[in-house]
């Protein structure tokens, strides 16, 4: 079976009363009683009721949203090191945090499954292949030297939040070349109170010997990511930025070292 969202012609962002919409008006087009004996349109129209059927029932679209059924309701094969289940309800929309030793963080961490927009130094997207993909995906670039850029992306950020879209920042606004954390910046949090949206901490180790700082040699390695509980923001004001900033990097890193006790 097809892309629920693609078969009832909705994005992923759609609300009920939208996918509700877009059901009426299809099956109404596609109803066996106004097309007698076409068996293309009776296809259509069942597989237009069971698209329905999943994205109407808000548990069934969340699941399919995290990865854990098929868009036939099949249960998928359980993946490895992180829950699936952090993703969140359908629609809920994060600014998602992690920790950053190597450029193979962002290939480990694309592959959770849900859908995410990365805030990215903009010499990333001159690379071949791999920038023109983060262009065709609206990638966020950001000249770290350039505070006006800065202020561009942050800016497209928060419409992506308000889209209930999740973003995904580094917040050391670098990689470490020594395995520990640095020091977390402000700006994502400030982002992440001023749109109410929570923070979904992921620590990433084991990275750094895949691939290291001002190398394009690969290497082997044993990397993981672990999606920890989501950190509300809820209530908290520019005043919170210092205390939610530190939350974050002291789970971030209470994570990584029982990583390397594991």
């Amino acid at each position: 079976m097809k892309d629920p969202y693609e078969i009832l012609g909705v994005p992923k962002t759609a609300t009920a009363d939208d996918i509700r919409a877009a059901f009426r008006k299809l099956a109404k087009k596609h109803h066996p009683d106004l097309n007698p004996g076409d068996k293309a349109a009776e296809a259509k129209f069942k597989e237009i009721g069971q698209a329905n059927d999943l994205l109407s029932d808000a548990e069934k679209r969340r699941r399919f949203d995290a990865g854990e059924i098929d868009a036939a309701g099949q249960e998928m094969p359980p993946r490895g090191f992180y829950r699936d289940e952090a993703g969140g309800p359908t629609g809920r929309k994060y600014r998602r945090a992690g920790g950053h030793e190597s450029f193979v963080d962002i290939l480990l961490i694309s592959q959770l499954p849900w859908e995410m927009k990365w805030l990215s130094k903009h010499e990333l997207f001159r690379l071949p292949v791999v920038g023109w993909l983060m262009r065709m995906a609206n990638d966020i670039p950001v000249d770290r030297r350039d505070r006006a850029s800065g202020a561009v992306a942050m800016a497209k950020c928060a419409r992506l939040l308000e889209q209930h879209v999740s973003v995904m920042i580094f917040p050391e606004g670098k990689r470490s070349t020594t395995g520990g954390l640095l020091p977390f910046r402000d700006g994502a949090f400030r982002l992440a109170i001023q749109a109410q949206v929570p923070i979904l901490p992921l620590a990433v180790h084991g990275a750094a010997t895949a691939l290291r700082t001002h190398s394009w040699r690969f290497g082997r390695a044993v990397a993981r990511v672990q999606v920890l509980e989501p950190i509300s923001t809820t209530g908290l004001t520019v005043d919170d930025i210092a205390q939610l900033r530190d939350d974050t990097r002291d789970r971030i890193g209470a994570a990584v070292q029982g990583m390397l006790t594991s």
